[in-house]
């Protein structure tokens, strides 16, 4: 992918590159009555340290404001150090702050796990992620009704090894029903109108608190009309920081539609410099 696209994504995709940015954005969502999460995504430059430092700073900045907003984290960035981890969720507990643990590869599953587990140990809310295209999310949606967590669903962009043929909405649907009548909350994170009305509808009727998770500059109209009509929440994930996200180059070979909303924003952003000039 060209410099020039992967910098514009950034732009489009990300709140910027500060935590203001994601606090201002946080703050637009609130005064619409949706939800958020900030998510810091590290550049090349980070240390573990300094990972940890803007959590932290996003969850002060997340008390300051009263936002209903929880700080997503990715333990990998910090090296799984126990130490780190621990201040994070002893800050975030201490702000009433929920803290979020993004998935990664399948290989780190475990590692990430048994971080969700340390945390739930304290009383703030812990969130978790489970994609939909792994063999084990089936049990490790078990494992996160046994701790009490909230769960995340996603499709994810990483296929599992050993089930490489696992059909993503398939896979989506049966941890959505896994959870469904047993998690304590869970996050519907897809802009698959089809997937999001058939998951949510399905939590919906098993009595089991549930919301919209939607990503920040991705088209949402069709998906929030759905969770408005099902009485259903919304939440915001907002990344910043001054990497760019990963995933979109293989959103871009699995979902075409992906090339017309980067062209989209690319010829709005262009008209929009010409009428300035």
């Amino acid at each position: 992918m060209p410099r020039f696209l992967r910098r514009w994504i950034r732009q489009a995709y990300f709140a910027g590159p500060e935590l203001d940015d994601a606090m201002k954005a946080c703050q637009r969502f609130a005064e619409k009555g949706l939800r958020g999460s900030a998510g810091y995504w590290p550049g090349n430059d980070d240390t573990p340290e300094s990972v940890a430092n803007a959590y932290l700073a996003a969850i002060d900045a997340i008390a300051k404001n009263n936002l209903d907003c929880s700080v997503s984290i990715k333990v990998m960035e910090l090296d799984f150090d126990h130490e780190l981890v621990a201040g994070i969720t002893e800050s975030a507990a201490s702000a009433g702050i929920g803290i979020h643990y993004d998935s990664r590869s399948l290989e780190l599953a475990d590692q990430t796990f048994a971080m969700v587990a340390e945390s739930a140990q304290h009383p703030l809310p812990i969130g978790c992620t489970l994609p939909g295209r792994w063999e084990r999310s089936l049990d490790d949606a078990d494992f996160a009704i046994k701790l009490g967590v909230n769960v995340r669903v996603v499709k994810g962009q990483w296929a599992d090894p050993d089930h490489p043929d696992i059909d993503l909405r398939q896979g989506y649907l049966d941890v959505v029903d896994r959870l469904a009548g047993r998690a304590r909350q869970v996050g519907i994170a897809t802009h698959d109108p089809w997937l999001a009305s058939e998951a949510l509808r399905r939590l919906v009727e098993a009595g089991t608190a549930c919301e919209l998770e939607q990503l920040f500059g991705l088209p949402s109209r069709q998906t929030l009309r759905i969770a408005h009509d099902l009485g259903v929440p919304v939440r915001m994930y907002v990344p910043y920081g001054n990497s760019w996200v990963p995933y979109v180059h293989a959103w871009v070979r699995r979902n075409p539609r992906v090339v017309w909303w980067v062209a989209r924003d690319l010829l709005l952003g262009f008209k929009s410099y010409l009428i300035k000039s």
